[in-house]
């Protein structure tokens, strides 16, 4: 059985809960407590062929949860999952966004990479040095300060230039004044670097994950979400991975576990 303390027990059975943010130390439990709560959704709260996602950082943390949800499982009759139809998924924030990019745009062939080659990035600034002589990071110094730049405007879902040459940036490493040429440089190197990469059938995970969340906010009705979603280490997540996982969320519970 899980192992609960009277606390844990006592939010794994509340009535209802909505939306919330549930804080904790490190190590304090709370994958456990988060598998608890969807065994308690789904034999109290779903509806026939409602469904419930736990929603985990890595791949590593949703096998951690599996396991518990399946030991769990094993030691419990659970008439609703036996036939009425109620749906459990339990996969990691990566899984997730691969499986809705391929319900929005069909089967995902690219492969997905988790930096910029640093070969596409160097074709590239030879190439968008010509347009802006004046930006002085646009160099093979400055390389990891683009592709942290790069990585904050896809992880932040920014679609159009004149979006992010508005957006608020704190704590950049330089200064970058809205509408400057600086941040009209950097939105040439992500466009170039975005073409090149689709010449070789490859495509940047976060830029992937940005089109996602694009394409759901885009959409009149959702056909398929979930009643409930419940989130492991959800500090560690994207702004935009965070928006997609509420726009797939319709009605029950929205659990952030932090």
């Amino acid at each position: 059985m899980l192992k609960l303390t009277k606390t844990q027990q006592r939010f794994v059975t509340q009535k209802n809960i909505g939306q919330a943010v549930i804080r904790g130390e490190k190590a304090a439990g709370k994958t456990v407590m988060g598998i608890g709560r969807m065994l308690y959704l789904a034999n109290h709260k779903c509806q026939q062929n409602e469904r419930i996602a736990f929603v985990a950082v890595s791949e590593a943390k949703c096998q951690a949860a599996q396991s518990l949800f399946e030991s769990e499982y094993n030691m419990q009759t659970m008439s609703l999952f036996e036939g009425e139809g109620v749906k459990v998924d339990i996969l990691s924030i990566d899984a997730l966004m691969i499986q809705w990019y391929e319900k929005l745009f069909g089967p995902l062939t690219a492969e997905i990479l988790d930096e910029i080659p640093v070969e596409t990035l160097n074709a590239v600034l030879s190439d968008v040095k010509k347009q802006y002589p004046r930006v002085k990071f646009l160099n093979e110094a400055g390389m990891a300060f683009i592709c942290d730049e790069l990585n904050w405007i896809n992880s932040c879902g920014y679609e159009t230039l004149e979006a992010y040459s508005r957006a608020d940036r704190k704590g950049c490493m330089i200064k970058l004044p809205k509408g400057g040429k600086g941040r009209l440089a950097l939105w040439a190197v992500k466009e170039a670097v975005t073409l090149s990469l689709s010449k070789e059938n490859k495509v940047l995970k976060l830029a992937l994950q940005a089109k996602v969340l694009n394409k759901l906010t885009s959409l009149s009705v959702l056909s398929e979400g979930y009643a409930h979603i419940i989130v492991d280490d959800a500090q560690m997540l994207t702004k935009v991975q965070l928006q997609v996982i509420k726009a797939l969320y319709q009605q029950g519970e929205l659990l952030f576990l932090m």
